[in-house]
């Protein structure tokens, strides 16, 4: 288990280096990692004191409280390539609509990740539901991402340092509306393989009709980073494979590959994506 943390903290910096790395803006993207990590801090320690739903396994190195270092750094390049994704399907979005839009795109990254990561052993959860996790814990991913973004992309100047704890508290508020108004009565327990199956693959393919529809495309680091994000969990389920986790994994790979698709495509036709 410590050569498996060790590898994760690792790995995890190599894709925090290289997300930065790519990016046209280092100042601009390195101000913005620093107050997602900060917002992911403050909601995430609070989340683990106050509801007791999940823990992080003691095998990671370095603890910020308790939360680990390097889950902290790796926030800022789930949120800001989420970000970028979501502006490269609607450029001219509004800031709540651009938050929405990295709401469900975490979403449906974190209900890839979660369950891998609890196999692996990284965290687990005090409730079930697919693969181990609650609903609700894949939907607090995008709560916060949404609420940074939102953050982010309204305040101005010296106003922007208000953005981690207003996201902050905007998770608190909406994870208790989602508990209170329908996850306390639905969805507590297990799901069954072909219900976790009948709720992604849905999702997969309306995010890659909005893909294809929009045209959206990536610039080559973009791409070279998300490849690598993704791939550390490709390592970990391979580590230790599990039949249903492999099926329930291979139904999210559609709308990556149509992204990836129609960067290269571009890329040959001219360079046009974010990022590149």
């Amino acid at each position: 288990m410590a050569g498996t943390m060790l590898f994760v903290e690792l790995f995890s910096l190599v894709v925090l280096a290289v997300f930065v790395a790519v990016d046209g803006d280092r100042r601009a993207t390195l101000r913005d990692a620093g107050l997602v990590a900060l917002g992911a801090f403050l909601g995430e320690d609070s989340c683990i004191r106050l509801y007791e739903y999940y823990a992080y396994s003691p095998g990671w190195h370095v603890f910020l409280d308790r939360v680990p270092l390097v889950v902290l750094l790796i926030w800022p390049a789930v949120v800001l390539s989420a970000t970028k994704i979501a502006k490269a399907i609607a450029p001219r979005a509004s800031a709540l609509r651009l938050g929405a839009m990295v709401m469900g795109i975490v979403v449906f990254d974190a209900a890839l990740i979660e369950p891998i990561a609890v196999h692996a052993g990284l965290w687990h959860w005090a409730h079930s539901g697919i693969f181990h996790v609650p609903v609700i814990g894949i939907l607090g991913w995008g709560f916060y991402a949404g609420a940074i973004v939102v953050a982010l992309e309204s305040l101005r100047g010296s106003r922007r340092l208000l953005a981690p704890p207003l996201a902050a508290l905007a998770t608190h508020a909406m994870l208790l509306a989602a508990h209170w108004g329908l996850f306390r009565y639905v969805l507590r327990f297990e799901l069954a393989f072909h219900v976790s199956l009948g709720l992604i693959v849905p999702a997969a393919l309306a995010y890659a009709q909005v893909v294809v529809r929009t045209r959206a495309t990536l610039g080559p680091g973009d791409l070279v980073a998300r490849a690598l994000a993704t791939s550390l969990f490709v390592v970990l389920l391979a580590r230790s494979p599990s039949l249903p986790l492999v099926l329930y994994a291979s139904a999210f790979t559609l709308p990556h590959l149509v992204l990836v698709a129609q960067s290269l495509r571009t890329l040959r036709a001219g360079p046009r994506g974010i990022g590149a």
